[in-house]
């Protein structure tokens, strides 16, 4: 009898680790999904960045008073990008949405700007880079939610608090 359930015992205990470590693979892979979606989406915030700040050095010569304080700002961000964490980046989206709008709507107030083909080039690839950051935001999202879903359960999330394991935010999509 004794022997019996020292087998049990340890079928018991061998079947809870199996359990573990597949749940931990499970976890583990779904964080690594969305470090590589954000890896993706990340790349086209640095791309927009960049655009920006050349759309931003034409705007400048009509409009400097309006967008001193954007232009440092923005000069700033992209000095300290690369020391941003993964959430930081979310909230530096999320801040830059004003700014982007205004910048657009000078070729509205300053018909002139229109006629400088070097910010037409770069207004339209600006708004083509909008489209896919908004589409990788939606796959970001969409990998988060699978992530956090599984954090839900109960071996994963408890797996998550004792490793640690990064908690992300969501990107806004209401643009």
């Amino acid at each position: 009898m004794e022997d019996s359930l020292c087998i049990l015992l340890i079928i018991l205990m061998v079947w809870l680790i199996i359990y573990l470590i597949i749940e931990f693979n499970l976890i583990n892979s779904r964080r690594i999904i969305v470090k590589k979606a954000f890896i993706e989406l990340d790349e086209m915030l640095i791309k927009r960045l960049n655009i920006l700040a050349k759309i931003l050095d034409v705007v400048k010569a009509y409009d400097k008073n309006q967008f001193d304080d954007f232009g440092s700002r923005l000069y700033d961000y992209i000095k300290q990008y690369n020391d941003y964490d993964y959430n930081k980046k979310i909230g530096l989206d999320k801040l830059l949405d004003n700014d982007i709008k205004r910048i657009l709507l000078v070729s509205k107030v300053y018909p002139e700007v229109n006629e400088v083909v070097k910010y037409n080039k770069m207004e339209r690839q600006l708004i083509r880079y909008e489209k896919v950051i908004r589409k990788l935001k939606i796959k970001y999202n969409k990998t988060l939610d699978a992530y956090n879903n599984r954090k839900k359960i109960f071996p994963s999330g408890l797996m998550c608090k004792v490793l640690n394991f990064y908690n992300f935010e969501y990107c806004d999509l209401k643009r």
